[in-house]
């Protein structure tokens, strides 16, 4: 079973009447996940460093915590190039003509400098942030940071409740990879049992993959809505809307909220177990209709571990739909006993896998194999080589790194290769001329149809002639116009031959010589001439 003794700490935080600097609350149990990652170096009501041993719990200050001119200290584990999303907000905020308090953060590395801070003016969110990568801290260095909370001596004129939140963000439609361990052999949660991320968009659909190995059997993996997009008081820093306050420490108000990193408790708007190491795991959830907004919103995503212990992997999907797959090489004549090799390029994602399905007798039986991912994009499988007559089926099933699936289909005959060879083409002809072309067929069949298209200027005529038992073929037609004829031979092929053309080629029609063209006219005029002189000849005698 996949219970444990464990309470939601989380919850009982919300619920508690004092969780701030230097104070647990006596209801928060030994094994909660706060209780043994969120430290203080002081004693009661006086803690000078709270220690976060994983950033992912919120630190609540009451009122009059960090009196004005003091401040406090937060320490917390970073990672190097990771994404933060670090603020302080709470009810010291105040967008109105009379703040009170004044807030500041300086923010220190592992090496004891001063990497950056936040000091707006009083009343105004403070968020730490990475210059050009605002709204979200990306640190320099792996390590302890110190973040110091400063009331501002100068300009702060009040020390109102206020809540710190340090959380890693990942980006949506993008592969992430985390390290996961379950449970110790007490059932207690060990360090790297229970993890939590934020992610924010607008998309109204989302579906969370995630691919467990098989050395772990994952207890859950659950889905946060942490802002209400309706809500007209929601504070935004930087773009993005921050979580509603109560909701990070467990409180659950109309499905938003409810942060808890708890084997019991609230599982959120989504959650998927594992049921077995190594099974794979899918969140798909659609935002309901009345909270649907353009805007964006805030999501939590949080893992827990059962037992075992391993790498995930996981991606959370918001875009749907565009993924294709384009022919890069296709077969159009294959030949007896010759290898195919295939391949298809995928748009605009990346892919992830490919198989190549093949039938040679209808989808009766079929052959799959892996396909090769060549530069991330492109995926390649062969055909083994089949004999004469053969018509293969294949299919490519693919699915890119959005887990979207695609599918591209085609077929071939495999048949003899043909060619056709011309052995007399005239390079000119006179109007008028006869043009006479032979030439054969390979392989030497009979009656088999060679198709001429000739075209000549803006007009287009077609003749057709036989192949003789030897596979030899003659062509003659005249024209009547002079020009340039463009002449193209073509063979369509049979179920055992493949077609094949031949061509395009060029011949000059020219005009006849002058001499050719009087002749008519001469063999008219000589009998006309001889008797116009017979007629002058009487007409003098007469006379």
């Amino acid at each position: 079973m996949k219970g444990t003794r464990m309470t939601s700490g989380l919850l009982a935080l919300a619920l508690s009447a004092i969780i701030c600097i230097g104070y647990v609350s006596a209801n928060i149990q030994d094994d909660s996940e706060y209780q043994q990652h969120v430290k203080f170096n002081g004693e009661k009501g006086a803690a000078e460093t709270i220690i976060i041993k994983k950033p992912m719990f919120p630190i609540r200050f009451n009122d009059g915590q960090i009196p004005i001119g003091s401040h406090c200290k937060v320490a917390c584990p970073l990672e190097a190039n990771k994404s933060y999303h670090i603020y302080l907000y709470g009810s010291w905020v105040n967008l109105g003509s009379g703040p009170k308090t004044d807030y500041d953060i300086f923010v220190y590395n592992p090496l004891g400098e001063l990497e950056c801070h936040s000091t707006n003016a009083a009343g105004i969110p403070e968020s730490i942030v990475t210059p050009g990568l605002e709204p979200y801290f990306v640190p320099k260095h792996s390590g302890e940071y110190i973040f110091v909370i400063a009331n501002d001596a100068k300009e702060s004129h009040g020390s109102e409740g206020a809540t710190f939140m340090i959380i890693e963000h990942i980006e949506c439609n993008k592969w992430y990879q985390h390290y996961v361990e379950g449970k110790n052999n007490t059932g207690y949660p060990s360090f790297r049992t229970s993890w939590a991320y934020e992610f924010v968009t607008n998309s109204s659909r989302i579906e969370i993959w995630i691919e467990v190995p098989e050395t772990l059997d994952m207890y859950e993996a659950r889905l946060y809505l942490m802002t209400n997009p309706k809500a007209k008081n929601k504070t935004i820093v930087g773009g993005m809307p921050l979580p509603w306050e109560p909701g990070l420490y467990g409180e659950v108000k109309d499905v938003i909220g409810g942060f808890n990193l708890e084997s019991k408790g609230y599982r959120g708007i989504a959650y998927t177990s594992c049921g077995d190491y190594g099974k794979d795991m899918l969140i798909n959830f659609t935002l309901p209709k009345e909270l649907r907004t353009e805007e964006p919103i805030t999501y939590h995503l949080v893992f827990i571990g059962e037992s075992g212990r391993g790498a995930i992997k996981f991606l959370v999907k918001t875009k749907f739909g565009g993924s294709e797959l384009k022919p890069l090489k296709i077969p159009t004549q294959v030949y007896p006993n010759t290898e195919i090799s295939i391949s298809y390029i995928s748009t605009p994602f990346n892919l992830k896998n490919a198989s190549l399905i093949y039938s040679t007798n209808n989808w009766k039986t079929t052959n799959k194999t892996e396909m090769e991912i060549i530069g991330n994009n492109t995926c390649q499988g062969i055909i083994p080589g089949q004999a004469v007559g053969t018509e293969v089926r294949y299919r490519v099933e693919a699915i890119d790194v959005l887990m979207n699936k695609m599918v591209a289909e085609g077929s071939y005959i495999v048949k003899h290769a043909s060619a056709i060879n011309l052995t007399s083409v005239p390079e000119k002809v006179t109007v008028g001329g006869k043009i006479i072309i032979n030439g054969f067929l390979t392989p030497k069949i009979s009656g088999q149809t060679i198709t001429f298209t000739f075209k000549m200027q803006d007009e287009v005529n077609q003749i057709e002639c036989k192949t003789d038992e030897n596979g030899f073929f003659t062509a003659n037609f005249t024209l009547k116009e002079p020009g340039y004829l463009i002449l193209e031979a073509k063979y369509a092929g049979n179920g055992q031959i493949h077609g094949c053309s031949y061509g395009p080629f060029i011949i000059r029609v020219e005009e006849p010589p002058l001499i050719t063209k009087i002749i008519p006219y001469i063999g008219v005029a000589a009998p006309l001439s001889i008797v116009g002189l017979f007629i002058l000849y009487i007409v003098k005698m007469r006379g």
